[in-house]
């Protein structure tokens, strides 16, 4: 599946881990849309998800949204992503994943998370 012309845009954030905030973890967070749906990307060093919104007319920015807000698909996995903390390594890898993650959407292999809906809301 052809990725080349998908426009990434990549944020890179120092999360807080503890309470007593001596540790911190970076997490990549990346956005786009690939053929009218828009998907959200994040990883840390020990794992990587990414969500896939039902809904065409939600925007990038909007995500993550998925089971929540709006139905979706979702793929998370704890397979480790080999990369410093430099967002050029994630611009290499990124495209690898979004192609396996879009290739088992498209074969209709992942999972659908409906948006939760609650009474209490109503």
């Amino acid at each position: 599946m052809a990725l080349a012309n998908i426009k990434l845009n990549i944020l890179v954030e120092q999360v807080t881990l503890g309470p007593n905030q001596f540790k911190s973890a970076i997490i990549y967070k990346a956005r786009g849309r690939f053929k009218g749906y828009s998907w959200y990307f994040q990883a840390n060093a020990s794992s990587w998800l990414l969500e896939i919104a039902e809904d065409m007319s939600i925007e990038p920015r909007e995500l993550p949204l998925v089971g929540y807000a709006c139905g979706g698909w979702l793929f998370e996995t704890n397979e480790k992503i080999n990369f410093s903390a430099d967002e050029h390594e994630l611009i290499v890898e990124l495209p690898l994943k979004l192609a396996f993650v879009f290739n088992l959407f498209f074969e209709n292999k992942l999972n659908y998370l409906p948006a939760v809906s609650c009474p209490c809301s109503e």
